[in-house]
């Protein structure tokens, strides 16, 4: 009788996990990790929890989600690219916004950037027309 009901406890443990890989969202990983909190899957669920907000991040193409999934996973082989990912957005943002504040902050965080000669051009522009 005991070693039937530690099978069926892994077997629903097991379906509430496939169940989650088929929601394929964080909070359905999330529930099963809060359901089971000692299952040998937490791992793999946490996993995918991280991949899913990663995804997130990068298609949303939010320098503020890439920023939170950096502090959160500061160990992810994925913080070249979404740090890549960031410098990218900002130089996008000032470019298109042609912000003077913008370039000059992108300037001084990435001064050895191959887009600098444009901005300083643009930045350059602004100043003169201003004058």
């Amino acid at each position: 009788m005991i070693c039937l009901f530690i099978l069926s406890a892994c077997s629903s443990e097991e379906k509430r996990l496939e169940k989650a890989k088929e929601e394929n969202t964080v909070s359905a990983f999330d529930e099963f990790i809060k359901q089971y909190p000692e299952s040998k899957y937490n791992q793999e669920a946490t996993l995918a929890i991280e991949e899913l907000l990663w995804y997130s991040a990068f298609n949303s193409k939010n320098v503020i989600l890439l920023e939170d999934c950096i502090s959160k996973y500061p160990k992810s082989q994925r913080i070249p690219e979404a740090t890549l990912a960031i410098e990218e957005l900002l130089w996008d943002s000032a470019f298109n916004t042609k912000n003077i504040i913008l370039l000059e902050d992108c300037i001084s965080k990435y001064p050895k950037s191959q887009k600098v000669p444009k901005a300083n051009f643009l930045a350059d522009s602004f100043e003169n027309f201003r004058a």
